[in-house]
């Protein structure tokens, strides 16, 4: 496989394949200088340099925590490789589909976190645009005992610019339009809301509904 191929030459060893679309792969890898990373190789022909420039802006002061976080990019000509903070454990879609029972106190740690998230991005100046499940990932810091909710998959990202926004498409060019969002705090303030009212009301709160009241919040 012409991926894994360029990995190695790169001085990776690849243990998995974490997952795959129709344009590229991101694979599990190692570097004795790196350590354990996510790389995800993908053809130069999709590859939009903008979404590295919204990775850019987000990596701008202080750390953003819950969010998979860009370490370098490199083209080899057909292909570009993209290296990623490695989340350890399962995205919150596979708790989904699983159909795990989890505490109250998990379902709000859980919540506080993916909010703490998009309001760091959206302090940035960034909408996600793509918040699912799958683009939910799990971490657990070595050692750390602890699990932290990682946003992931910046490809639909929005840049703001007061009344009117730009989204990043695949074929790299800039289409205007105008926002439908609400206000950012305001939007936090509805999100916020929601849950407290699930909560409320059924006595606990599912995955499937924190889901569905992070997309409604959003658009």
């Amino acid at each position: 496989m012409e991926e894994i191929q360029i990995l190695n030459q790169e001085g990776f060893q690849v243990f998995k394949t974490l997952g795959q679309g129709a344009f590229g792969r991101v694979f599990l890898s190692y570097n004795k200088d790196i350590g354990l990373i996510a790389a995800k190789v993908m053809q130069s022909k999709v590859f939009d340099e903008n979404e590295w420039d919204a990775a850019g802006r987000l990596q701008q002061g202080e750390p953003i925590p819950f969010i998979v976080q860009f370490k370098s990019a490199k083209n080899f000509g057909e292909y570009v490789v993209i290296l990623m903070e490695f989340a350890n454990l399962k995205s919150l879609d596979n708790i989904i589909k699983k159909n795990y029972a989890l505490t109250p106190g998990t379902l709000r740690a859980i919540a506080r976190q993916l909010f703490e998230g998009l309001r760091l991005i959206h302090s940035r100046g960034l909408v996600h645009r793509d918040i699912k499940g799958e683009n939910l990932m799990m971490h657990c810091p070595p050692g750390s005992n602890r699990v932290i909710v990682k946003i992931a998959d910046f490809g639909l990202v929005k840049l703001q610019g007061g009344g009117v926004q730009q989204t990043m498409l695949m074929s790299g060019q800039w289409e205007l339009c105008y926002s439908n969002l609400l206000d950012m705090n305001i939007q936090q303030k509805r999100l916020q809301f929601q849950i407290y009212k699930n909560q409320c009301g059924r006595g606990k709160l599912s995955v499937q509904n924190l889901l569905l009241t992070t997309y409604s919040g959003i658009y």
